[in-house]
């Protein structure tokens, strides 16, 4: 059994199973309590959190969940560098918006009379020029007699 279905087994197990308090953890008052530590929670205490999220604004839960996210993906992140995995960094856009443009205009004059099937496809040709206009200027700086044909 994979590691993720072994996971999943024993968190069903855990569910299926009621925790049970042993007399030397906490006594019957205390298990009877919302915040007991043996796994329980009252209906009352549920409550009370749908109605605190309820009364919360949009802003607000919008930044509980944006800290939520970033506490998932930092445990994700420190497993992963325990593991030895390298981090993976993100992706800077090959051209910006104002660069963009200029290839859209381009793509304009190469080709006048093309009826684009949808704007995108207008936009990945502009970004195929693009990316060739970079790579024949790489081989261009690296010295290289190579050329890229269209």
């Amino acid at each position: 059994m994979s590691g993720k279905k072994a996971k999943k087994a024993a968190r069903k197990a855990a569910k299926a199973t009621p925790p049970v308090a042993t007399p030397t953890e906490e006594t019957p008052a205390e298990a009877s309590s919302p915040t007991s530590r043996t796994g329980w929670t009252s209906q009352r205490a549920r409550l009370g959190a749908y109605a605190a999220h309820a009364n919360r604004t949009e802003e607000e839960r919008s930044t509980l969940a944006s800290k939520a996210a970033k506490a998932r993906w930092a445990k994700h992140r420190a497993e992963q560098a325990a593991r030895g995995i390298v981090p993976s960094t993100p992706r800077r856009p090959l051209l910006s918006a104002k660069e963009l443009e200029v290839w859209l205009q381009l793509v304009d004059e190469k080709y006048p009379d093309e009826q684009w099937p949808n704007p995108a496809a207008r936009y990945r040709r502009a970004m195929l020029l693009a990316r060739r206009s970079i790579a024949q200027n790489e081989l261009r700086w690296s010295g290289s007699d190579e050329a890229i044909s269209e």
